[in-house]
């Protein structure tokens, strides 16, 4: 039995008990488990061993436990596993928790994901690769010691096409099963059918009501530019948001390279000077 028939046994198995499929680290993860790898032995990218040992890794367990019905630790995976696939050889994937496992809080049934996916979130079909671009992408946004947050903002750029907003909707799937230390995300996409840069007010009604968990509406800041724009600052220094903006390029100037990266003359800039 190799690993690759368990990793897509196991992803079938963990998507029908949570609904999401196990993501590249987790695989990466089981992979050296299965080779009977150390924690000191082991290499994942971006994160220091001791992360993996004492967070990553358990939580990886105590996950695979439960969909199993088996108690699995790190030195028992391989045998275990293959006991578990021989045994529903000719069985569906498990359909609800385990009769022996107690979920005792909601958040758990989650399996501690730190956020939900925003609604608007760009879709990722057959992802393949891209490994080293995501790792640069979150060692710039955490302290690999700490996992802390340690910068505000990332600009992605390239060539239109190739890639940037599918890049970063499987970056924003990787940090919710990782449990990235994020409170809430939201996307919002600065193009609009026509090609022009959508309305301010229409991205930071969306931004206000997606932050603050639909407590705020476009009725209750009575369309004041400058009264949407306070609660959106209190909203980011009161919790850790995560904030994708696509099709930046937009709203900024275009045609006079003095005046490149500066924001264009659309309603969206306007109101935000």
């Amino acid at each position: 039995m190799d690993i690759e028939e368990v990793l897509r046994w196991l992803n079938l198995s963990v998507e029908e008990y949570t609904g999401e499929e196990l993501s590249v680290l987790r695989r990466e993860i089981i992979t050296q488990f299965w080779e009977g790898k150390t924690y000191e032995e082991m290499k994942v990218s971006n994160y220091k061993v001791s992360y993996i040992e004492t967070n990553l890794g358990p939580k990886l367990l105590k996950l695979l436990s439960e969909v199993t019905g088996k108690k699995i630790t790190k030195k028992n995976l391989r045998i275990v596993l293959e006991e578990a696939m021989k045994e529903r050889s000719h069985a569906s994937p498990p359909q609800t928790p385990p009769p022996q496992v107690a979920i005792a809080h909601p958040s758990q049934a989650q399996h501690d994901q730190s956020f939900a996916l925003p609604e608007k979130i760009a879709p990722v079909k057959n992802w393949v690769g891209r490994s080293r671009e995501l790792d640069t992408l979150k060692s710039q946004i955490f302290d690999p010691d700490t996992r802390a947050i340690t910068i505000t903002a990332v600009c992605l750029v390239g060539l239109a096409g190739i890639g940037k907003t599918t890049l970063t909707s499987q970056l924003v799937r990787e940090l919710q099963a990782e449990n990235a230390p994020f409170t809430v995300a939201a996307w919002e996409t600065l193009r609009s059918p026509t090609g022009k840069a959508p309305g301010f007010d229409s991205i930071i009604d969306s931004l206000l009501f997606t932050l603050s968990n639909g407590e705020i509406s476009a009725a209750t800041t009575q369309n004041d530019c400058r009264q949407k724009t306070e609660m959106l600052i209190r909203l980011l220094k009161k919790q850790s948001c995560l904030i994708v903006l696509d099709n930046v390029e937009t709203v900024l100037q275009t045609g006079q390279a003095s005046r490149t990266g500066y924001f264009g003359s659309s309603g969206f800039a306007v109101k935000t000077v």
